[in-house]
């Protein structure tokens, strides 16, 4: 059966992910969207597909809560980040956030509330970005509310972060590094496939109460992955592996040094140099999870979505990957001003 969904809250529409999903509800003609950004998050491509904008945080329940004098049916939550900035913890941004949500949900009585998690999440999971992972998921699983979780292995697709630290390393000179034992196996899984497969338990009430492992057709360790990256950019490398010490090393780094580096080379004309010396920063959250195997049976997914799953190797003989500077792959956005919290972005016209 299909639920009669009209309109959805959709969070994190600023970000990769985000982007594509904001993508496929939009060109449901009959779905109107809303997007709550951050006050300094960039809107324009919010604007361009014709959602409503709201500004506001959603570690602060009040400067939400406006948005639901307008009727919400669902809502789509994927905000996460896989470093912590700051006061912007695993703790606020995972949890917080997901608590604030599900609570106006409840109030608001919307019925759907399809919630972005991560494969491997589990409760007794080493790292702290699973760890709270899973406790947001509890949160949305103990609100009453119609709900699928989703977890996604890595994801791939043009312009990501993920693509970007690969091809990094494909063209780093000589050997190409691998940090740590590089045991944990991938499933990468295509950003779009992701997407629609977002929008569609929006409606399949078979998705109710159920949490999906998602990942691609294929599995690769890390050195598997770059081989095909670098057999695509036509290259033909050997792999150095740096001892877990090293990348331990770099990770405790990479607390202080490299955000001051990074922060001072942005600026201005050091903008090309940073873009061609400086690595993406690595912690040591990540560094646990690349030893962890990201690996899932998609059959369930194949089954209830009735999705055909790209494979990376697919998307890169069709031109998936577009080779770039590497001063754009790590230029810092651009970020917008916009209005005040809870507020409708005018320039960004209804549906």
């Amino acid at each position: 059966m299909a639920r009669e969904i009209s309109t959805v809250l959709l969070t994190g529409a600023s970000g990769f992910v985000g982007h594509e999903v904001e993508q496929v509800l939009r060109r449901e003609s009959w779905l109107r969207t809303f997007t709550v950004l951050r006050p300094d998050s960039e809107s324009a491509n919010s604007a361009h597909l014709g959602s409503l904008v709201f500004r506001g945080e959603l570690t602060d329940k009040a400067s939400i809560a406006k948005i639901f004098k307008h009727k919400v049916d669902a809502i789509i939550h994927l905000v996460g980040i896989i470093a912590e900035d700051g006061t912007n913890t695993f703790e606020k941004a995972h949890v917080e956030t997901t608590a604030n949500l599900v609570d106006l949900a409840v109030e608001h009585k919307v019925q759907k509330f399809v919630h972005m998690s991560a494969l491997g999440t589990r409760q007794n999971a080493s790292s702290r970005y699973h760890q709270t992972k899973y406790r947001a998921e509890q949160k949305v699983k103990e609100s009453g509310l119609n709900y699928t979780i989703i977890r996604p292995s890595v994801i791939f697709g043009s312009g990501c972060e993920f693509m970007g630290i690969l091809e990094f390393l494909a063209k780093f000179p000589g050997c190409t590094p691998l940090l740590g034992e590089g045991k944990g196996r991938l499933q990468p899984v295509w950003v779009r496939d992701v997407a629609r497969i977002f929008a569609k338990a929006l409606t399949e009430e078979v998705t109710d109460g159920k949490t999906y492992d998602l990942g691609g057709p294929d599995v690769y360790s890390m050195s598997e992955m770059l081989k095909v990256i670098e057999s695509h950019l036509g290259y033909e490398k050997t792999h150095c592996q740096l001892p877990s010490w090293v990348a331990s090393r770099m990770a405790s780094s990479n607390g202080f040094l490299w955000p001051v580096l990074r922060s001072i080379l942005h600026k201005g004309s050091f903008a090309l140099l940073a873009g061609h010396l400086l690595p993406p920063t690595i912690n040591e959250d990540q560094l646990i999870m690349m030893e962890e195997d990201n690996t899932c049976d998609i059959e369930p997914v194949r089954k209830d979505f009735g999705v055909d799953l790209r494979s990376l190797a697919d998307w890169l003989k069709e031109g998936g990957l577009e080779a770039q500077p590497w001063s754009k792959l790590w230029a810092p956005r651009y970020k917008g001003d916009g209005p005040t919290h809870g507020e409708p972005d005018r320039s960004s016209p209804p549906s």
